[in-house]
């Protein structure tokens, strides 16, 4: 399975965009690996913790060793929904409602994406590092 933590992004379209993000021709190696840094701290993305093992990078490159990827998702709170008994949980949803879910935190997911692109123009303004940010557009799968 190339899908990165269950979710629709593969490692090729991270390895692609974190290298263009990156202006770098090195490849991730064999030894890349991912870990699921918000299992049980929150439920509506997989924050991933990635870590490169670069290859092929020029000696004066300065690549990132550890890179968080943090990829919206109803994966999480779907898990813990279903770890429920029956009347505990919030509530009981369909396939359509998950959709639902998804379109909505795909919502959410762009409104952040343009929120640290206008502040990244800032130097004063204390941010994490966005190497990018993918907007999710309609009907059109990431």
């Amino acid at each position: 399975n190339d899908a990165i933590l269950d979710t629709s992004i593969a490692w090729a379209d991270f390895e692609s965009r974190i290298q263009a993000a990156l202006r770098t021709e090195a490849r991730l190696g064999s030894n890349k690996c991912v870990v699921d840094v918000g299992e049980g701290i929150g439920y509506s993305s997989r924050c991933c913790l990635i870590f490169c093992d670069w290859v092929g990078a020029a000696d004066d490159e300065e690549l990132p060793h550890r890179v968080v990827l943090k990829i919206p998702s109803s994966l999480p709170f779907r898990k813990l929904m279903d770890s429920l008994p029956p009347g505990q949980r919030l509530f009981d949803g369909n396939d359509a409602m998950w959709e639902m879910m998804e379109l909505n935190l795909r919502k959410t997911h762009n409104v952040e994406v343009a929120t640290y692109d206008f502040f990244g123009q800032f130097d004063h303004v204390p941010i994490p590092k966005l190497y990018y940010g993918k907007h999710f557009e309609e009907g059109v799968s990431i």
